[in-house]
């Protein structure tokens, strides 16, 4: 069955998003090294970031320094009394929602978040094949003119790519087998079996990895329930074979 032309003539208008993300690819060190500098200039001026002292002008080996890697329990008080008293305490921007996470976790969402979701389903759709695009995909891209998005295209996602609610992270490429990270939106750490921490230039091929997210709506150094395992990857970005993920919306154990 053939593909109606209106989703090649999606797939023409979101080109750039693929262009932009594949040139990303190139150089992941100084694509992560600029994502983080937008996170760290926004939580430098909320309350989080104060409390930990956190500037804009801060590098990697600073912000990692001052911000701790959590979970879901730790940050649980600070979401609870912002969504309480409606107000921004992880982040310099007003929340206009929250949203659950398979363990029924509140998330919240910025304008920046949305965001950084319509960028990686607007790069997800320019990497798939027309046939893929269907018609809830094209409503939400039509809807970027609204004041409101409409619901995430998730159908655009293959089986076994998990989709998160707390970050747009791993986006599916042609050009691999596995997924790639969404190096424009998030910034990603990743941590072994012995507590070591390295970022995504930094990874040896094969080995299994549990996977830190700092994103743009007050998640920052977040450590999701998911191991990954390095594999060949896509200009000089490795690719992620998911073998364990407990928090995705799958929430599958892949084999």
């Amino acid at each position: 069955m053939s593909a109606p032309i209106s989703s090649y003539l999606l797939k023409y208008w979101l080109f750039p998003h693929r262009f932009h993300f594949e040139q990303e690819l190139k150089n992941p060190e100084n694509s992560q090294r600029r994502v983080l500098s937008q996170i760290v200039s926004k939580l430098s001026d909320a309350n989080y970031g104060q409390i930990f002292k956190v500037k804009p002008s801060d590098t990697y080996k600073e912000y990692a320094e001052k911000i701790p890697v959590i979970q879901y329990a730790q940050l649980r008080h600070w979401i609870d009394r912002q969504k309480i008293h409606q107000t921004s305490l992880l982040v310099d921007e007003p929340i206009i929602r929250y949203e659950f996470d398979r363990e029924s976790n509140l998330i919240p969402y910025t304008k920046s978040l949305e965001r950084s979701f319509f960028n990686y389903f607007a790069t997800q759709a320019a990497l798939a094949e027309p046939n893929q695009i269907d018609n809830s995909s094209q409503a939400y891209y039509r809807s970027k003119w609204s004041t409101k998005f409409a619901d995430f295209p998730i159908s655009l996602l293959e089986p076994k790519q998990p989709y998160y609610v707390e970050a747009p992270i791993l986006i599916k490429a042609p050009q691999t087998e596995h997924c790639l990270p969404f190096l424009p939106e998030v910034f990603f750490e990743f941590i072994d079996d012995q507590k070591k921490i390295f970022r995504v230039h930094e990874l040896a091929k094969n080995k299994i990895y549990g996977v830190i997210v700092s994103q743009k709506s007050g998640l920052y150094r977040y450590q999701l329930n998911t191991k990954v395992q390095v594999s060949k990857g896509y200009r000089n970005t490795p690719s992620f074979k998911v073998v364990h993920d407990t928090g995705s919306n799958f929430g599958q154990t892949v084999a």
